[in-house]
């Protein structure tokens, strides 16, 4: 298993925090193309979904792997070069990638190195917090978020209160999906969770 214990609930709209800073501090990144590239590891995993080589959420051993993440890093990098971006802007938008495996470090108890041994450890947050409903998780996940925008939003802000447009409907939409990431999908996933072992402790007792 890529680093995943089971079918858990993981970071979601945190890892687009990086691209939000990175606009902040440097207004020549392309923050559409940043938020994508933050995601393009998650990206990888639902393609090869459909090739049937990995299991959605719950088996990332290829896409999640420390080894897979560096090779995209550098290819992000090295096609930013190649379109024409300056070395700073190709290295944020390579860091964009590398960033979502950093984060999923804080997620999860171990992310695996390569797809075929080899594991770094990491904090674990939201699979220890699985079993008391993610509050911690969804604390540390909203506090990025919030923190992010308010960094993007400084960055804009000009005086006039139509500059906080754009930054209030990106916080709006971040905020909207966080909610219904741990208040809907989390706990029909815990009781999915509860149900199936369950059902694997009846079949030991048999």
């Amino acid at each position: 298993m890529g680093g995943k214990s089971g079918h858990d609930v993981d970071m979601l709209v945190a890892h687009l925090a990086p691209a939000l800073v990175a606009k902040a501090l440097r207004p020549e990144v392309n923050l559409p193309l940043a938020m994508g590239l933050c995601l393009l590891v998650d990206l990888v995993h639902a393609l090869l979904v459909l090739l049937g080589l990995e299991r959605l959420g719950a088996d990332e051993r290829f896409s999640h792997t420390l080894l897979a993440v560096a090779l995209l890093t550098v290819a992000t990098v090295a096609a930013a070069l190649i379109f024409g971006a300056n070395a700073v802007d190709a290295l944020i938008y390579g860091g964009c990638v590398l960033s979502h495996w950093v984060f999923d470090l804080i997620n999860r108890r171990r992310m695996h190195v390569t797809p075929w041994g080899g594991w770094i450890p990491g904090v674990g947050l939201h699979e220890r917090d699985l079993h008391r409903g993610h509050h911690w998780a969804f604390a540390v996940e909203l506090g990025l978020v919030c923190s992010s925008a308010a960094i993007f939003a400084a960055s804009r802000w000009d005086g006039r209160m139509e500059s906080l447009t754009l930054p209030g409907l990106i916080l709006a939409g971040m905020l909207t999906a966080e909610i219904a990431y741990f208040r809907v999908y989390a706990p029909i996933l815990r009781r999915g969770q509860h149900a199936e072992n369950h059902a694997k402790r009846g079949l030991h007792a048999e």
